[in-house]
């Protein structure tokens, strides 16, 4: 998610067409990661984030190149992030999770992209027009936060609504020997 396949993934979110009942709103970013800690037997690799922000990611089995990365290295990493919201009214929509992995072959630089859907159900709990936000909870009672487009008219929502969020993140990294930066 490596750098042909992130610049096809990547791009797609963005260009995407609005459905017929919601609409795309796409958060991306890009910059220099720093590697603080590898897990080799959980699978895990926690970065300091580009924006100064830590993050513990969970490295797919497919990923065969996880014993090249160590505690220091800097890469590049894209992340792009969409949702669409649609009303659906008098019932719920149909729950799914879709994930697609792509990463580099075995020996090659370590990187790739992942890209996961998940629609759900949810109530919303606020709305805030001024950013084009809402606060919404699933059946788990737990309140997540979601951008909305442009185009969703948030006038016509309100607390207490049932709504569909299809929420898209793609996630890529590339191994590219970056130089040393500043320690944050």
């Amino acid at each position: 998610m490596v750098a042909a396949a992130c610049l096809v993934v990547l791009a797609a979110p963005a260009v995407a067409q609005s459905p017929k009942d919601g609409a795309i709103a796409v958060r991306q970013s890009e910059g220099i990661a720093t590697v603080l800690d590898v897990d080799q037997q959980k699978r895990t690799v926690t970065i300091r984030s580009p924006d100064g922000g830590t993050k513990t990611l969970q490295v797919p089995p497919q990923a065969q190149n996880l014993d090249r990365v160590k505690k220091g290295d800097r890469f590049r990493v894209r992340y792009v992030e969409s949702v669409v919201v649609g009303i659906r009214k008098g019932g719920e929509p149909a729950s799914s999770d879709k994930e697609d992995v792509r990463v580099a072959p075995k020996g090659a630089d370590p990187g790739g992209v992942v890209v996961r859907t998940q629609e759900r159900a949810f109530v919303v709990d606020a709305i805030d027009s001024k950013n084009r936000s809402i606060a919404a909870h699933g059946s788990d009672g737990a309140v997540q936060a979601f951008t909305v487009a442009d185009d969703v008219p948030l006038e016509q929502l309100a607390v207490g609504d049932r709504v569909a969020i299809r929420h898209t993140e793609a996630f890529a990294m590339q191994f590219e020997p970056q130089p040393a930066g500043k320690p944050r």
